[in-house]
């Protein structure tokens, strides 16, 4: 009788554990969303202006990366005077490569639109995902780099699937990782996030390291300055008209 009660006694324990103590996944991103400032302060912000420094190629160039609601992104690059844009304006992605035989504006290739039109969504893909079409899943825990991570699978509308890894304690995504099928190819990415900051009560990653899996060259932007619901015309996101 006490080898039966001993026995009950430890299958409650680890019903209680896996129960009572254990999150789901969205308890895990609302713990995100309270701790970079909160989903509705975030959701408020009309438009945000980061400006940095771009690291690639074994060099430092200006970059500002402009987004605003609803779905408009752009990004521009100041390579030694020369000007690359990349921009979506809320239906469709184009392109300005002062390194292509041709300099006016393109249309954008559809699988680098995808890429342009998520980084317009200011609060990021986790935030109201059910209303973008997305399905989450927590996948458990997990060590990164000393740290104890929740990772959270994302599978969005299209089926591309993306996974965050948020820190246990802070709630703030350290990485991301991406699987999107370009063409018959399939690219698998990685983003690093550090050095979080306070804008406006809002917290943001200073740092941004991206790069192909398995490769050890990458580019890592460094933002300086965030500004929030600065006036910003939405003619910046319009491809320009080609004349010839």
């Amino acid at each position: 009788m006490k080898k039966l009660k001993l026995v009950l006694s430890v299958m409650l324990m680890a019903f209680l554990i896996n129960t009572g103590f254990s999150q789901t996944a969205d308890e895990v991103i609302d713990n995100y969303a309270k701790a970079i400032g909160g989903a509705d302060k975030l959701i408020a912000v009309n438009s945000a202006i980061y400006t940095g420094k771009f690291n690639g190629m074994g060099q430092e160039f200006p970059i500002v990366m402009t987004v605003k609601r609803e779905g408009m992104a752009r990004i521009d690059i100041n390579f030694q005077g020369k000007e690359m844009i990349r921009a979506f304006d809320g239906k469709s992605g184009w392109v300005v490569n002062p390194f292509s035989p041709n300099k006016d504006a393109e249309k954008m290739l559809p699988e680098e639109t995808k890429s342009m039109q998520q980084m317009s969504s200011i609060e990021g893909e986790l935030i109201n995902y059910k209303k973008k079409g997305s399905k989450v899943e927590l996948m458990g825990k997990e060590d990164y780099e000393g740290s104890e991570v929740y990772k959270i699978k994302l599978t969005d509308k299209d089926g591309d699937l993306t996974y965050y890894f948020i820190d246990g304690t802070s709630y703030l995504i350290l990485k991301e990782t991406n699987k999107r099928k370009i063409g018959e190819k399939e690219i698998n990415s990685e983003t690093v996030y550090g050095n979080y900051k306070k804008t406006d009560d809002l917290t943001f990653p200073m740092s941004i390291e991206m790069k192909e899996t398995g490769s050890n060259e990458g580019q890592k932007i460094d933002i300086e300055k965030i500004e929030l619901n600065a006036t910003v015309a939405d003619s910046v996101f319009v491809m320009p008209v080609v004349t010839k």
